[in-house]
């Protein structure tokens, strides 16, 4: 029993972090929109005419961000059924 609580309690953990990965919207967002990127490439001497400036300044980068957030999402989604299906397992074992 001690084994399934723990993948249990796992698997909440794995869900609440899940579903807190969305905040991180907000802050990306105005990050973006506030030339956030653009203002760290300036103090980084990056010369203005550069690819790399112009790929800061344009989506790319908060399409990159917004990408790997999903997939990260979708990772903790399948963490969290691989420990409830852990947790099952130890379930029906015990009670067979």
């Amino acid at each position: 029993m001690f084994l399934a609580k723990q993948h249990a309690e796992r698997q909440r953990g794995y869900l609440r972090i899940r579903r807190r990965l969305f905040l991180f919207i907000p802050g990306i967002v105005a990050s973006w929109w506030g030339g956030g990127l653009l203002a760290a490439a300036k103090t980084r001497g990056i010369d203005p005419s550069s690819w790399l400036y112009r790929f800061l300044g344009g989506p790319w980068p908060f399409i990159i961000i917004g990408t790997v957030l999903v997939l990260v999402w979708f990772a903790f989604g399948k963490a969290a059924a691989k420990a409830g299906r852990e947790r099952e397992e130890f379930e029906r074992i015990i009670t067979h």
